[in-house]
This record gives C-alpha cells, structure tokens and sequence, in this order.
C-alpha cells in the first residue's frame, strides 16, 4: 500500500448517459462501488470528487465537491489535491469501468520529483489516470481562475514525465484499462468486455 491518495472524479453532468455514471452497473456492482473497493488495496487514503455529496456519503471513502465548480475534471482535480493527505495522488475518472489501481502503483514508483506522470497511448495523453503531485494546483489555480479548463493544457507549466506505450506492454497494461463510457452504446459494449477484461487482468495491471 502507497502513501497515495486515490481521487475519483465523480462529477460529470452525464448528459449523454442519462444517468450518474458512477452508478452503472457491471457484473452486478456498481462502478464506484468497484473503485474503492479496488483502491483500498493500493492507497492509505480514497478521496471521491461529486457535485452530489448525498449520494455517496454511503462510500468508506472522503468525500467532498468542487472548491471551483461548473470548471468539468480540472476543478476536481484541484479539489482532490488540495483535500489529499499526501504529496502525489492518482486520479481517475467514475466512467473508467477498467481503471487499473495497479497502474497508480506503478506509476508513483517512476517518480523521480516530477509534478505528474501520465500515460501515454496512441499518441494522446491519459490524463485522468495519472500521478499529480500538490505541486500541480498553482498552475491549476491559475488556469481555472483564468477559465482553461483543458486538463492536459497545465502540463506545459509543469515538469511531466510521460509513460510511453512501449513502457505501458512491458507492464502488461491492456489498453482496456483507458476505456470510459459516455453514452448507452459504449455502456453497452464495457459489459460485454466485462468478461474478456477479467480474463486479461489476471497477469496485468
């Protein structure tokens, strides 16, 4: 177990689902009921990010709202690091039903005093399952004040250390771990995944 705090973003508006996706339904539990379930295994403390505090009170994890709402996953983020106990937490996003808490394991022991480490797959940047450190929120602060919501637009500002793909198969990191679920169709397809994903966890992160 790492001195790593796990922040779930949990905060969408879910206009395409319909409804809370944190509260879909996988194999019989719901998505972030799975997360935390999964994240006590890997980190001393669980932070979830929700617009609806209500809601998931019920979870054996912190949970608070936006310290700068109506800002999408940058203002969690900010919200997350400021609340953490600890100098890096891995963020995640409530829509990832494949999320690996292994990869933030893994992650954190690659830092060598960087600000975030991400992965990096098919040419694009997977910024919400990544390490941030509280030396992130003033560049953070300053982009939300100033309405730059882009998530990977701080990383300019900041000292990034990039997971390459490469990097990520030697792991054993399916790509699986990056799919995130807007709409009933991709909702739809994670279940039927749901089975060959287990299959391949079982060696991987």
């Amino acid at each position: 177990m790492q001195d790593l705090t796990l922040i779930i973003l949990a905060g969408g508006k879910n206009t395409r689902m319909k409804q809370e996706k944190a509260f879909l339904m996988i194999e019989d539990q719901r998505l972030i009921d799975k997360m935390v379930e999964e994240g006590k295994k890997y980190f001393k403390e669980i932070i979830v990010v929700t617009n609806e505090i209500e809601k998931y009170r019920y979870l054996d994890a912190i949970v608070i709202s936006d310290l700068i709402p109506r800002q999408g996953p940058l203002a969690g983020i900010h919200a997350g690091l400021t609340k953490s106990s600890f100098k890096y937490s891995f963020v995640i996003a409530c829509d990832m039903p494949f999320a690996s808490m292994k990869l933030g394991a893994m992650l954190v022991k690659n830092l060598e005093n960087e600000d975030v480490v991400v992965p990096e797959i098919s040419g694009g940047f997977q910024p919400l399952q990544a390490i941030y450190g509280k030396s992130c929120l003033p560049v953070i602060e300053q982009h939300l004040k100033q309405g730059r919501r882009k998530t990977t637009e701080i990383f300019d500002e900041l000292n990034v250390k990039v997971v390459t793909e490469e990097q990520l198969k030697k792991w054993g990191c399916n790509s699986m771990i990056f799919i995130n679920v807007n709409t009933p169709q991709e909702f739809n397809d994670a279940i039927r995944m749901a089975k060959s994903y287990r299959d391949v966890a079982k060696n991987n992160c």
